[in-house]
């Protein structure tokens, strides 16, 4: 699922991306809980791992693990940790329970996606249990600026 402006043409996807599927934000920049929101509402397994088309780093493994990880601990919700804080994405999430976390959240103006993180009190995974899955911890490598790329 790739959730996608309103008015944004569908991006070129690289090599078989057949069961790939667009979703578009009801409202433009409405924020990435919006976004997750729209994502999640589309979803039709039980865990979802959410992450931004600006994590180039971002590798198989540990999308496996998250998944992984969050199946074995039963919380709602878990992410990785850079040592200094959680960081909200790569996100693994129980689809149920955030979708109504999300729709709480947004009845009341919050557009932040650490906010959902915070209100399904995630379980944090640490660089001992992420660094066998990517040691050089490309995962937290986002594009934001032409220089980041």
């Amino acid at each position: 699922m790739i959730v996608v402006a309103p008015d944004a043409a569908e991006p070129d996807l690289p090599g078989d991306m057949s069961r790939a599927r667009f979703v578009r934000d009801d409202a433009p920049f409405g924020g990435p809980l919006v976004g997750c929101h729209t994502g999640l509402r589309s979803v039709s397994e039980a865990i979802a791992v959410v992450v931004a088309g600006d994590m180039p780093g971002l590798r198989p493994e540990i999308v496996a693990l998250l998944r992984r990880r969050l199946q074995e601990s039963g919380a709602s919700a878990l992410v990785l940790s850079d040592g200094e804080r959680a960081r909200p994405l790569p996100l693994a999430l129980q689809v149920a329970p955030a979708l109504r976390a999300a729709e709480r959240l947004l009845s009341t103006a919050e557009r932040r996606l650490r906010a959902l993180v915070e209100a399904l009190d995630a379980v944090v995974l640490g660089a001992e249990e992420w660094g066998a899955a990517d040691p050089t911890g490309d995962w937290r490598r986002d594009v934001d600026v032409p220089g980041d790329v």
